[in-house]
């Protein structure tokens, strides 16, 4: 979502770059409303970061996560080690005059492209591996969450250090994915 200084509120960016042939979604959500329901989420996530029974829990979704995070980056590993060995079949297959030098060039281009995005998905996950082993994590995050439920205010900065993205139904329900390991999010 994108925030529209005149209608002091955020709209869908496909909507608004490319109109509704792209997305019919108008809904404006507006920013008082969108802080109000983040502050609130936050307070809530504060206030249970001060339980020691919560912070056990935390530390055992984190770990849940943690295992996740590295059952998927195994499989990343394992598709790019996959679509190495078809780069060389392909080749193999253009030495035995089996395929085309076009057809050579389409497959690895296609090859290419899918390791390039195997490899940006292993950096996403490489990212949430590290803030996951910190030792601190769950105090910093308390810390950065306590400073922002002691303002009962965003700011657009702290706004965007928190929040990734927000998405929007065509009815109005919200969807919020923080930029902190959610420990409420459950496990899939």
């Amino acid at each position: 979502m994108w925030f529209k200084a005149n209608q002091k509120g955020y709209r869908c960016g496909g909507n608004i770059k490319h109109g509704d042939t792209f997305c019919n979604n108008r809904v404006v959500i507006r920013e008082k409303e969108l802080k109000n329901i983040i502050v609130e989420d936050l307070q809530e996530l504060v206030k249970s970061i001060q339980d020691d029974e919560f912070l056990r829990n935390l530390r055992k979704r984190l770990n849940q996560r943690k295992n996740l995070i590295k059952k998927e980056l195994t499989k990343i590993e394992n598709e790019v080690n996959n679509l190495s060995s078809k780069k060389k079949k392909y080749l193999d297959m253009y030495a035995d005059e089996i395929i085309s030098r076009e057809e050579l060039i389409e497959y690895r281009k296609k090859l290419d492209q899918d390791v390039a995005n195997l490899k940006s998905a292993k950096i996403e996950y490489q990212e949430k591996l590290q803030e996951c082993e910190s030792e601190n994590y769950t105090i910093d995050l308390g810390k950065k969450l306590e400073e922002v439920s002691i303002l009962n205010d965003l700011t657009p900065q702290i706004l965007h250090s928190l929040v990734n993205k927000v998405t929007s139904s065509v009815d109005g329900n919200l969807s919020i994915n923080y930029n902190f390991v959610n420990p409420f999010e459950e496990q899939e």
